[in-house]
């Protein structure tokens, strides 16, 4: 993952202060397959969902209004936090995770967004710097941890449901199951 060192002010992420918002389009973050979803690189996604979980906003419950109003792009919804997830364990939005989405029982919305603001608190950094402004400057960064091993998984033979319980684990706990093998 990269460190950003940008001049990203609280506006960017505030209603006028107040109350936190996405800096870009929700579609952007929460639409994989769509127009939008294109228009911000997964890095940049991953480091603004980061701000937002880590100062308050309450993703879980944003997303729940947004999929109510949106029904029809549920599987839409579901397949970005898998990308999100799946990038941030392997830097691959393609990678094994994306299985999941065959088996519509696997993982749920909810599920989802929780596991990704648990990967997101394992990763998320920021610091403050003073640039000589009313407004600090904040360096954002996303840690780099240990990719997960997907063949180490292969190996293990595991059932498709053993798979997904698997998914489902922060990679935190991946992490020490698999050193336990």
């Amino acid at each position: 993952m990269r460190t950003i060192k940008e001049h990203i002010y609280y506006p960017n992420y505030q209603n006028g202060g107040k109350e936190l918002q996405f800096p870009n389009d929700p579609k952007s973050y929460l639409e994989a397959s769509c127009g939008e979803w294109e228009s911000t690189t997964i890095e940049d996604k991953l480091l603004d969902l980061g701000y937002l979980v880590t100062h308050g906003f309450d993703l879980q419950k944003y997303v729940a209004e947004y999929v109510a109003e949106h029904q029809q792009n549920e599987q839409y919804v579901l397949s970005a936090f898998i990308k999100l997830i799946s990038y941030l364990r392997a830097q691959d939005d393609e990678d094994y995770g994306m299985l999941v989405l065959y088996n519509e029982e696997a993982i749920s919305i909810p599920e989802a967004v929780n596991l990704f603001c648990k990967e997101i608190a394992l990763r998320y950094e920021q610091h403050y710097y003073s640039t000589g402004s009313l407004q600090p400057s904040i360096e954002q960064q996303l840690k780099n941890l240990p990719a997960w091993d997907y063949s180490a998984l292969a190996e293990l033979k595991l059932t498709k449901e053993v798979y997904f319980n698997v998914f489902k684990m922060p990679t935190d706990e991946y992490i020490r199951r698999m050193n336990t093998i």
